[in-house]
């Protein structure tokens, strides 16, 4: 006996839609030198963890020594540091860079 199941098709190459949701996926084996495919079938399942990107990131550069802690950064004046915003698209590409209270 053959052990093949001829109650679908199958493809060869498949690929999945881009997901946005979990979901389970059955899958089933294929005999080459057949041609067919298993009765059994799998379940696989997709775990979707969806990414939470920025819209943009805030880099500060500071001109001063001593500066060691974060809330120090916050309460120097604009003489003392250079802060830089970078806006993201969705693919995390950099759409304009703006540098805050600085003349060109």
């Amino acid at each position: 006996m053959d052990n093949c199941y001829s109650g679908f098709s199958y493809w060869k190459d498949f690929t999945t839609a881009t997901l946005t949701a979990s979901r389970v996926y059955y899958v089933s084996t294929y005999n080459t030198s057949l041609n067919c495919i298993s009765e059994g079938r799998s379940p696989v399942t997709v775990t979707v963890n969806p990414i939470i990107a920025p819209g943009g990131v805030m880099q500060e550069s500071i001109r001063i020594e001593g500066i060691t802690q974060d809330n120090q950064i916050y309460t120097l004046p604009t003489d003392q540091k250079t802060t830089q915003i970078a806006y993201l698209d969705g693919l995390q590409r950099v759409n304009q860079k703006v540098i805050v209270k600085a003349s060109p």
